[in-house]
């Protein structure tokens, strides 16, 4: 069995313009307001959101559901 490896590399984050599109004044506010609407939310909501994402990502780099 081939061994499974994941390479992250970072960049700075380009304004694609859909922030402005949202309404935002551009891609970082809309990330921002992102960021503070999953922090206001109740913590077994947010948990599963993020476990949905997990499993969204998963299938997405893997190709599985687990």
């Amino acid at each position: 069995m081939h061994d499974r490896y994941l390479r992250v590399n970072r960049y700075v984050m380009a304004d694609t313009g859909l922030g402005k599109e949202a309404g935002y004044e551009n891609d970082a506010a809309m990330r921002d307001a992102v960021r503070a609407e999953r922090a206001a939310m109740d913590p077994e909501v947010r948990a599963a959101i993020e476990e949905i994402e997990r499993r969204f990502l998963r299938a997405a780099l893997f190709g599985d559901d687990a």
